[in-house]
């Protein structure tokens, strides 16, 4: 007869034995869901996130219609470019929420240290016997859509070394997808702090900030909520959905299946969607503008603390007095539609002598100008882009910063 002691041993080891039973298949069961999964993503990466973003684009506009804007280009010369463009997705950065990722590519380079390049790029960290200008902007001061010597920092470095200053220029474009004031201007305060001085300083503004309706990054919304505290189930169901190979691609079918609705993406980063300002649409304008106004005063105290010249350019868009056929492309998205009254508004104040001398007009450089003067909705093609840079050079000339 057994002791208590023995069947109770008994028991336990039942119990172990079962509970060893189901850990070792519940791994197993996890190593055969995942494995084959991950070994899938490592031979036959996903490109459908990378790329999906360049065939929307050409999806949207079409090829054809695009490479009427390349002259020169073959349709699959064309279509390399807007991969390059359009497939790298932002990475995070503190304070300015996002940025450019480094990136390689036949047309669009991005260095390491967060600017684009542009043809003959100087050396970094710059060097003082230069004459260093670092240009922020938004899509289209990086040069969304055109290569790396289409771009307005790239045909700005050309204008300038042509003055033939006393001092070689080196001109590094920090501009970067959906940016507006705000962002630009923690941005330079950070390269500023950062032992990065430039000799002048150029914010080429306009058509991002009309459609930033309320003080945020198109990724405020997301970061916000993801530094909520939320409760650690949820928590443990995100890690679980964003982690493991097997959600990964059971997202990806409940997104083919239209089960599950994909999150913005940065082809419409430029719709806004936090909540507006209260108020009617000039109301909306009138906060725009100075909330504008408010980043140019303080990114030029800024400059002025650290000897750093300031630039202001305001730039044209598509709808603001330009010809009929200055674009092929629809101008549907709200970033545009707020622009006339915004760009009216900035415009008044202008004419009545109320901006400072370091801001540069130029949302009028498409009067008199035919032709196709965009490759998408938004964003210059080269010509207009070199034109826009000399009338910058030009005015940095008159003002007798060049050395």
């Amino acid at each position: 007869m057994q002791s208590a002691a023995s069947t109770r041993f008994q028991r336990v080891a039942r119990a172990y034995r079962i509970a060893a039973l189901i850990g070792f298949n519940t791994i197993l069961l996890f190593l055969l869901l995942n494995v084959p999964f991950y070994l899938a993503d490592f031979l036959y990466p996903d490109e459908n996130e990378p790329a999906r973003l360049g065939r929307r684009v050409l999806g949207t506009y079409g090829l054809e219609h695009l490479t009427k804007g390349y002259p020169g280009m073959t349709a699959e010369e064309v279509a390399q470019l807007q991969y390059e463009t359009w497939s790298r997705l932002v990475v995070y950065e503190p304070f300015t929420e996002f940025k450019e990722p480094a990136f390689q590519g036949r047309y669009v380079n991005v260095s390491p240290h967060g600017f684009r390049v542009v043809e003959n790029q100087g050396p970094w960290p710059p060097e003082r016997q230069n004459f260093n200008v670092f240009v922020f902007g938004g899509s289209t001061t990086f040069g969304y859509g055109v290569a790396d010597g289409g771009t307005i920092p790239s045909h700005l470095q050309r204008q300038l070394r042509a003055l033939r200053p006393a001092r070689m220029v080196c001109v590094y474009n920090f501009g970067r997808c959906a940016y507006y004031s705000t962002q630009e201007r923690i941005l330079f305060q950070q390269l500023l702090e950062g032992g990065l001085r430039p000799d002048l300083a150029v914010f080429v503004d306009g058509m991002n900030d009309t459609g930033h309706t309320k003080d945020g990054s198109v990724f405020s919304s997301t970061l916000g909520a993801a530094v909520v505290q939320i409760e650690p189930a949820r928590a443990r169901r995100e890690f679980a959905a964003q982690a493991l190979p097997v959600m990964h691609y059971a997202r990806r079918l409940l997104l083919r299946s239209g089960w599950l609705t994909p999150a913005p993406d940065r082809a419409a980063a430029g719709d806004e969607t936090t909540p507006l300002w209260p108020g009617s649409d000039d109301e909306q304008a009138r906060r725009m503008v100075e909330r504008y106004l408010g980043n140019l005063g303080m990114a030029a105290a800024v400059g002025e603390r650290f000897k750093v010249r300031t630039l202001f350019v305001w730039q044209p868009v598509p709808n603001f007095r330009a010809a009929p056929d200055s674009s092929r492309f629809p101008q549907e998205k709200e970033a545009i539609r707020r622009s006339p009254a915004v760009y009216e508004r900035l415009d008044a104040l202008r004419a009545a002598g109320q901006l400072p001398a370091n801001f540069l007009w130029l949302a009028d450089a498409q009067l008199g100008r035919g032709g196709d003067l965009y490759i998408d909705t938004f964003h210059y093609a080269p010509p207009f882009a070199d034109a826009l840079a000399e009338a910058i050079a030009r005015q940095i000339a008159a003002l007798g910063w060049l050395p």
